[in-house]
């Protein structure tokens, strides 16, 4: 059987990074969660533009404010901060 096995403690930290990344989406706005989802999907910024009738760089933008966002979100629940995006209370949402 072929493929990569992970031990139990890195199997558990995956687990853990990926539902902290769902978090992480399920905080984005719902336009800025679908042209993220557009563009992990292989579309573009110039076709996710035409569908929503903006400029390249107003998406750009967006997906750079997302990447961000989603940065920080992880480093703020695994306890690094988190940086401008959160509050006192640690809640923030692009």
């Amino acid at each position: 059987m072929s493929g990569t096995t992970l031990d139990p403690e890195s199997e558990l930290i995956k687990r853990e990074t990926v539902g902290i990344l769902i978090e992480a989406v399920f905080r984005l706005s719902d336009e800025n969660a679908y042209i993220f989802r557009l563009f992990i999907e292989g579309f573009d910024e110039k076709m996710i533009a035409e569908l929503f009738e903006t400029t390249e760089m107003a998406v750009r933008g967006r997906l750079n404010r997302t990447r961000k966002f989603i940065t920080e979100y992880v480093e703020h629940k695994n306890g690094d901060g988190g940086g401008p995006v959160f509050k006192k209370d640690g809640v923030g949402a692009v």
